[in-house]
């Protein structure tokens, strides 16, 4: 089994690098870090001596994107391809620079639609392949100081409704994660970063480790489910917020309200 994975050198790529690993599989890294790249293909080779390369690359680039697909698809054909790249962006909408709105939708969304589109047209030639997308519960959960991390989390929930459609054509699966908040370097810059109403929606929530999530994704691929929710809470919290709005919404204010009046600011 050949796997690719975007955004595979930290966090819950490495995660999922590392038990593809323990089952024997050939990896394919990819990431815009050279050095972490190198550190994480180190680790790999030291569990089963598993074979693994790296590939620098922006998968916000198309053709960059494109070019790694091609040089591994010429000794290699990708059986499973599994999006992790992405990167956190913390603030109100308004004081965040549009530049930075624009890298975080290029990384978060557009990162997938290129991977996808780059490995696809071999996998729809061989009528097999499985393709995972880590998303994010902030891909249907938003609020304020999300403005910059939700809306592409959102958009890869509308993608991911589509690309199950159109992969099934071809029998190949597709499975999407929403993971609440895990234990990486990305929480850990949005717990320094993130506003304090964020803190206080948040400060309840369970948090996962990378491998916990990898598990259930991998799980989910090999059943061949659409949509995976960690936890019994995440799953609630989506119904919620369709049967209830006008409850849920009521809730998060209250919450960011009495927040506020702690802290002196209303």
């Amino acid at each position: 089994m050949n796997v690719l994975i975007t955004g595979g050198s930290s966090g819950i790529g490495l995660a999922i690098a590392k038990r593809l690993a323990e089952q024997g599989a050939r990896l394919f890294l990819v990431s815009r870090s050279l050095k972490k790249l190198e550190k994480s293909q180190t680790l790999i080779r030291s569990i089963n001596n598993a074979e693994v390369e790296i590939f620098p690359c922006d998968v916000s680039i198309y053709n960059d994107v494109l070019n790694v697909v091609n040089e591994i698809e010429m000794n290699y054909q990708i059986d499973h391809l599994i999006c992790c790249a992405g990167q956190m962006l913390c603030g109100k909408v308004d004081g965040i620079e549009s530049s930075k709105l624009q890298d975080n939708m290029a990384v978060n969304y557009f990162g997938v639609v290129n991977a996808y589109k780059a490995i696809f047209p071999a996998m729809r030639k061989r009528k097999s392949g499985k393709i995972g997308i880590v998303s994010s519960i902030a891909g249907y959960f938003s609020a304020i100081g999300y403005g910059g991390y939700s809306p592409p989390k959102f958009a890869l929930s509308g993608l991911a409704e589509c690309l199950r459609m159109e992969a099934s054509d071809h029998a190949i699966g597709v499975t999407i994660i929403y993971p609440p908040d895990t234990a990486t370097p990305m929480l850990e810059m949005e717990k320094r970063e993130t506003l304090p109403e964020c803190l206080a929606i948040t400060k309840h929530t369970r948090v996962m480790t990378p491998d916990q999530v990898a598990v259930k994704l991998l799980y989910g691929m090999k059943k061949n489910k659409f949509e995976v929710y960690c936890t019994m809470e995440d799953r609630l919290l989506r119904l919620f917020r369709v049967i209830a709005p006008a409850i849920y919404f009521r809730k998060l204010d209250r919450i960011v309200r009495k927040d506020r009046v702690k802290r002196g600011v209303l």
